[in-house]
Order: C-alpha cells, then sequence, then structure tokens
C-alpha cells in the first residue's frame, strides 16, 4: 500500500493577468516590480522573459507585453525569448491592442 500519490501538474511559476491592470496604474506596478528587483536581486540589469511557446492566445501575450513593459519602465534591459525551436527567430507578432511583441533578437538565429 503506497503512502502517497503523486501527479503530474502544469505549475505556472509565470503569473499571468497583468494585460488587466488598470493602465491608470501602470506606474505604480513599475515602481512595485523595480522595488522587489532591487530587494531580491540588487546586482540585476537584464531580464529575459522565457514565456511558454505552445500557446497561439494573443491575451497570452498581451499579459507577456504588459509584463515586459512593467520591467522596462522600471529601468531594467527586457527581452523575451523561446525555448522551443519550432519558432523561428527572430518572430515578430501584432496583438489585439495594436502592439508587437519581438521574441529574440535580431540576427539571434543566424
Amino acid at each position: 500500500m503506497a503512502g502517497f500519490k503523486l501527479a503530474p501538474i502544469d505549475m505556472n511559476l509565470f503569473p499571468a493577468g497583468f494585460n488587466n491592470l488598470n493602465p491608470n496604474f501602470m506606474s505604480v506596478s513599475v515602481q512595485s516590480a523595480q522595488k522587489t528587483i532591487q530587494r531580491i536581486a540588487p546586482a540585476v540589469k537584464k531580464i529575459l522573459i522565457v514565456p511558454e511557446s505552445h500557446t497561439r492566445n494573443l491575451f497570452y501575450w498581451e499579459n507577456v507585453k504588459t509584463l515586459q513593459t512593467i520591467l522596462s519602465g522600471a529601468g531594467y534591459e527586457t527581452r523575451l525569448g523561446l525555448l522551443a525551436s519550432e519558432v523561428q527567430l527572430p518572430h515578430d507578432m501584432t496583438l489585439p491592442s495594436g502592439q508587437n511583441v519581438m521574441l529574440g533578437t535580431p540576427g539571434a538565429s543566424e
């Protein structure tokens, strides 16, 4: 008789919903991110966001773009990257809001 059970889970380490924040409070979001990162890792200057690669949900990408905007506004060089090889980098995506998301760096796939 087993004393425990194991089950696979989808562990979302990357929170979602940044695109649902009130745009009027963007400065508060930027200040909060800056304060938190400076407290945890004061030497950080660059941040790489590695979002899930299998989604085609444009609202998920709106979330990622908003997070990138917050971190960039906090003074960090912020880029998006993927672990998957099925997307040719660099890859530019236009979102419903009209903003663009650039995955990878131009020239990175060469």
